[in-house]
Order: structure tokens, then C-alpha cells, then sequence
């Protein structure tokens, strides 16, 4: 059993422009997306693998998509997290060309061994799975939002999580692959690991969550699954209040 614990839950080419910040060793990316679809070696994955502690990456409008793997690995400090976010006012759009019957053979993004680092106010559609955390510490993920995925919208059951916090987001339109093609089980989140069908589901193992906040619907319609499901638990005590379902 991988671990979850100390979460806090309350739901082509690119052009760039490089500014100085504060901090003498930190950047400011700005980053816009090209009107043509990249099928490898995209921008977006490159610049993200290569910030460094401080360091803000900002993606302006608009739909930045592949077709091959995305995955990157952000690692900040405690005192100079890293920072990836939209542009203010402006919806920049992370996804993948739509296959048929929502059989995707990637998931959206995977973010791998990452610490300190924030993710804000971007959106994340299609994927198999929408946003898969492998492993990490101290990530927060706000403001963001997920939707038509083939099955999960997020993922945390590979590899140890710690110190999270998501919170503010919008999750919706999950497990949308097509009986005829699969079975799918399209929870909101999961969290751990196990096998069920729900919006958000906290697995055995997991203590000290805080589910606050959320919007869920639209997760896996027609099954007969709660929104909110929790049964982790041991050595102490999840929270969960002010969700809307």
C-alpha cells in the first residue's frame, strides 16, 4: 500500500518571454501556445523540467496539446517554491487531441517526484487520467480545472504523497470511455491504492485530510457511487465539510 497522507482537499511550438523576479537566481517564463498541435518534444514539458527554485512559469491562453507522454519533475525549496499558473484573467488550456469513444492511451500530465511547488488556475482537459502525481511533498494544486477524461480526473495511488494541498478546483465529465471500448471506474480523485467508483474516495491508510469546499458531479453517470467517500483512517482524524455534490 502506497501512502497519502497530510492532504488538505478544498475543490506545435511555443514562443517565450523571459523576465528577471526578485530573487537574482529566479525567472519569470511567460509562455503562449502555437496554433498547431505537437506531437513530441513539446515547450510547455521542456521549459517545466528545467525551473528552478523561484522560478514562475506562466501560460497564457489558449490550447497547448501532444500526443506523446507528458510528464515533468518540478522540484523547488521550502523558502523558493516554484510556481506554475495562468496568465491573470486568461484560460490556458493543457490537453489531447480527443480519441474516439474517449479511448486515450496517455494520461493528461504526469508530474513525477516533485516538491514545493504550485500549480494554479490552469485546466486540464481530456487524458486518460487527467493529473497523476507520482509520489511527491508539499504540492499545491489550486484553482485548477480537470474534466473529460477517460477515466480519473486526478491521481495520487503510485509512489508516496506527502504534505498536499488541493483545494479550490473544479472537477468534472470523468470516466466518459465508452462501455463498448472498456470499463472505467472515473473517480474525481484517487487517492491511494484500491478499486472503486466514486467522486472523491480517501483509501485506508490515509489520515489527516481535509475535503473542504468541492464541487462534484458528473463523475462516472448512471453508477451507483457516492461523491464522497471515506474510509481511510488509523492514526487520525479526516475532515470533511461545505461540499457541494
Amino acid at each position: 500500500m502506497k501512502r497519502a497522507s497530510s492532504l488538505a482537499l478544498t475543490l506545435a511550438t511555443l514562443s517565450c518571454a523571459v523576465l528577471p523576479v526578485s530573487h537574482a537566481s529566479a525567472t519569470i517564463v511567460e509562455i503562449f501556445p502555437s496554433n498547431a498541435d505537437s506531437s513530441c518534444n513539446e515547450e510547455l514539458e521542456n521549459l517545466a523540467n528545467g525551473l528552478k527554485p523561484g522560478d514562475v512559469l506562466i501560460l497564457h491562453g489558449g490550447t497547448y496539446t501532444q500526443t506523446c507522454r507528458r510528464a515533468t519533475t518540478v522540484n523547488g525549496t521550502a523558502a523558493s517554491p516554484i510556481t506554475i499558473r495562468a496568465a491573470d484573467g486568461e484560460t490556458p488550456i493543457v490537453a489531447r487531441p480527443q480519441p474516439a469513444n474517449f479511448s486515450y492511451d496517455q494520461t493528461n500530465i504526469e508530474i513525477v517526484s516533485s516538491s514545493h511547488l504550485v500549480i494554479k488556475g490552469l485546466h486540464f482537459k481530456g487524458g486518460d487520467g487527467g493529473v497523476s502525481f507520482v509520489g511527491g511533498h508539499h504540492v499545491t494544486f489550486e484553482g485548477n480545472e480537470i474534466y473529460e477524461t477517460g477515466n480519473n480526473a486526478l491521481r495520487m495511488n503510485s509512489g508516496n504523497t506527502d504534505s498536499f494541498i488541493i483545494q479550490g478546483n473544479h472537477i468534472h465529465h470523468t470516466g466518459l470511455l465508452a462501455s463498448s471500448v472498456g470499463t472505467t471506474e472515473g473517480e474525481g480523485m484517487y487517492i491511494g491504492c484500491n478499486n472503486a467508483n466514486d467522486g472523491i474516495e480517501i483509501k485506508v491508510g490515509s489520515y489527516g485530510n481535509t475535503v473542504r469546499n468541492n464541487v462534484i458531479h458528473d463523475t462516472t453517470s448512471g453508477m451507483q457511487y457516492p461523491c464522497i467517500f471515506v474510509y481511510g483512517g488509523g492514526n487520525g482524524l479526516n475532515i470533511v465539510e461545505g461540499n457541494a455534490m
